[in-house]
C-alpha cells in the first residue's frame, strides 16, 4: 500500500461569506430560508440507519428559537431498539469500510466538502433558523467544516500514516495504524451544529471507524442536512448513523454497550463528566477512548497599555458574537482601575448599537438563545446580579420571550473577583468585569488562573512587551488557547488548534492532526530478516 501521497497539496482554509444586504449571496441565501420558512407542513426529519431513512412513529418538534411559535421540522425519536440496530449496521460495515485504502476514504471527504459549497446557501439557511445564528457567523460554522473534510483527510495521508518506525540491518519494522475495536459514539452540540456536529463524526471515519451519531435534540435539522451531504458524496451503507433522541435513552444505548470503542463528545461539563464515569466502568472489552470538550470559562485579561479601541472591539465581538453561546466566548474581563472609565464610555457605545431580532433580517447581529432552559438559566443569573450588593448592571438586563427567548447584551461590573458571574459558565450574552489594582498585576494574573478549573481560551491585551513576555508562561496555565491583542474566539482550522484542559475537556486539539490520532490503534510489526538460531 502506497503510504506516502506526496503528490497531494495542503487545502487552503476555506473563505467565509458575509452576506451583504443587496448582494447576489444574500437574494440567494433568502430564497433557501424561504424554502424552509414557507413550507406548508414541517419538514420530517428520520434517523438514518444502514443507509436509510427509519420511522419510529415518536415524533418531537423542532421550533425556531427566534420564534418559538413556529415548527421548522420534527424527527423520529429512537428507541434502545434504533440504537441496538445503528450498533449493528456499523459493526457490519467496519470489515469493509477499514480495509478501504486511506486515501479513498479521503476522497468520499474531499467530495462531501464540494457537495457542501454547492450546498452552500441551504446548509446556512438551516442553521441559521434552527440555532439562530447571523448569515456570517452560520457560514464561518459551515466554513470551518469545509475546512474540517478538507484538512482531516489530509493530515492522516501526510503526517499519520506515512510516520513508521525505524528499520535497520536485519529487521523491517511497520505499523499498521488501525481503527479502534468496535464502534465510536458521537455526541454533538447544538451551538456549532456544522463544524462541531459534522467533524465529531467524521474525523474518526477517516482513521477507519464507524460511528453512531447522536446530535443535539436542538441541531437535528442541521445534522440532518450533513448527512444528505455525506450520503451524496459516496459515504457507504453503515459507516455513520445518525440517531435522534433523549440522552437518558441515548446514554443507556450508547455508552453502556460492551462494544463501545470511544466517545467524541462536544457539550457541558455535567454531561462530560458522567460519559467519563461511565466509560470508566464500561471496561469489558478493552478501555474505550474519550475525547471530550466541555466548555470554558474564558478571560480577557487587559494590561495599562492596551490599545484601548481594540480591547472594546476584542470584548464585544469576543463576549457577545452568537449571543455568548460558544465555548470560548468571553465572559470575564480583568481591568485595571485606571483605564476603566474610557473603557466603559467605549464598550457601551459599542453595545448600544447591536441590534437583537430576526436573524434573518440582515441589520440583526444577536439572535435569540437556544431554548427555554436555556433563557430561564440566563436570566436567572442577571436577576441575581441585578439584587447584589457586589454587582453593577452597566449595561443591559433585559430579557424577553415574545416571540422568541432573547437577552439584551448584559454588561455587570463586580467587587468580588470569586463572584459566580467571575467562575461559572453562563452560556448567553453577559459579561462581567473585575477591576484590580494596576499596582498589583501579579495578583491579579495568579487570580485569572486559580480562580476556575476551566482552562479553554484567553486574551491578553497589552502594548508592553516586557509585561506580555511576563504574562504569557502564566495565562497559558489558564487557556489551552491563549491569544494576544485578540478575541478568545474564531480559532481556524489548521491555524489555530483547538482545545483546553482541566474541566474544559481532553484537549485533543480539534483542527490538527492530533485530534486523529485517538482514533487510531497502532500495531507494531517486527520482521525479522535472518531468525536468530541461539
Amino acid at each position: 500500500m502506497d503510504l506516502t501521497y506526496s503528490g497531494i497539496s495542503k487545502p487552503t482554509n476555506e473563505p467565509v461569506f458575509s452576506y451583504p444586504e443587496g448582494s447576489e449571496q444574500r437574494e440567494k441565501l433568502n430564497q433557501a430560508i424561504k424554502k424552509f420558512t414557507q413550507q406548508k407542513e414541517p419538514k420530517i426529519l428520520f434517523p438514518i440507519i444502514d443507509g436509510k431513512e427509519v420511522t419510529t412513529g415518536n415524533l418531537a418538534e423542532t421550533r425556531r428559537p427566534g420564534d418559538w411559535s413556529s415548527v421548522l421540522a420534527k424527527h423520529h425519536l429512537c428507541s434502545e431498539e434504533q440504537i441496538n440496530l445503528a450498533i449493528d449496521s456499523a459493526l457490519r460495515a467496519k470489515k469493509t469500510w477499514s480495509s478501504l485504502s486511506p486515501f479513498e476514504r479521503a476522497q468520499i471527504f474531499w467530495r462531501a466538502g464540494e457537495v457542501m459549497r454547492k450546498r452552500r446557501y441551504e446548509l446556512v439557511a438551516g442553521a441559521m433558523l434552527e440555532v439562530d445564528k447571523i448569515a456570517f457567523e452560520a457560514d464561518g460554522d459551515l466554513a470551518e467544516l469545509i475546512d474540517f473534510f478538507d484538512f482531516n483527510p489530509y493530515w492522516a495521508l501526510t503526517k499519520i500514516y506515512p510516520e513508521q518506525p525505524d528499520s535497520v540491518k536485519g529487521e523491517t519494522n511497520t505499523c499498521v495504524w488501525r481503527p479502534l475495536k468496535g464502534f465510536v459514539a458521537a455526541i454533538t452540540p447544538w451551538n456549532f451544529p456544522l463544524a462541531i456536529g459534522g467533524n465529531l463524526p467524521t474525523s474518526p471515519a477517516i482513521m477507519g471507524n464507524v460511528v453512531v451519531w447522536k446530535p443535539s435534540s436542538d441541531s437535528v435539522l442541521t445534522a440532518s442536512l450533513i448527512m444528505d451531504c455525506l450520503l451524496e458524496a459516496g459515504l457507504p451503507s453503515g459507516v455513520i448513523n445518525l440517531v435522534f433522541g433523549r440522552g437518558s435513552v441515548m446514554g443507556k444505548g450508547l455508552i453502556g454497550d460492551e462494544r463501545l470503542g470511544g466517545i467524541h463528545f462536544t457539550g457541558s461539563l455535567e454531561v462530560g463528566r458522567w460519559l467519563a464515569e461511565k466509560v470508566g466502568a464500561n471496561t469489558s472489552r478493552g478501555f474505550p477512548r474519550i475525547v471530550a470538550e466541555c466548555g470554558g470559562k474564558d478571560f480577557i485579561f487587559a494590561h495599562e497599555s492596551a490599545n484601548l479601541e481594540a480591547l472594546a472591539w476584542g470584548i464585544v465581538a469576543g463576549g457577545y458574537g452568537y449571543q455568548g453561546q460558544k465555548c470560548s466566548a468571553a465572559s470575564r474581563i480583568y481591568v485595571p482601575q485606571k483605564i476603566w472609565q474610557k473603557l466603559k464610555k467605549l464598550l457601551v457605545e459599542r453595545l448600544s448599537k447591536l441590534k437583537v431580532g430576526d436573524v434573518t433580517d440582515p441589520e440583526v447581529v444577536m439572535g435569540a438563545v437556544i431554548n427555554k432552559a436555556s433563557w430561564e438559566s440566563i436570566k436567572g443569573y442577571i436577576d441575581k446580579a441585578i439584587g447584589d450588593p457586589d454587582c453593577e448592571i452597566v449595561f443591559g438586563g433585559k430579557c424577553w420571550n415574545e416571540p422568541g427567548w432573547f437577552v439584551e447584551p448584559t454588561l455587570i461590573l463586580t467587587k468580588n473577583p470569586r463572584h459566580k458571574l467571575m467562575t461559572e459558565e453562563i452560556f448567553g450574552p453577559v459579561v462581567t468585569v473585575y477591576l484590580f489594582d494596576e499596582n498589583d498585576y501579579d495578583k491579579a494574573l495568579s487570580e485569572v488562573v486559580e480562580s476556575t478549573n476551566y482552562a479553554l481560551t484567553g486574551s491578553l491585551y497589552s502594548e508592553d512587551l516586557s509585561f506580555t513576555n511576563k504574562a504569557i508562561p502564566i495565562l497559558m496555565n489558564g487557556a489551552g488557547n491563549l491569544y494576544i491583542n485578540d478575541k478568545p474566539t474564531g480559532a481556524i482550522v489548521s491555524r489555530q488548534w483547538f482545545g483546553g484542559d482541566g474541566s474544559s475537556g481532553t484537549n485533543n486539539k480539534a483542527g490538527s492532526f492530533l485530534n486523529l490520532l485517538v482514533w487510531t490503534s497502532p500495531s507494531v510489526i517486527k520482521w525479522a530478516t535472518y531468525p536468530r538460531k541461539e
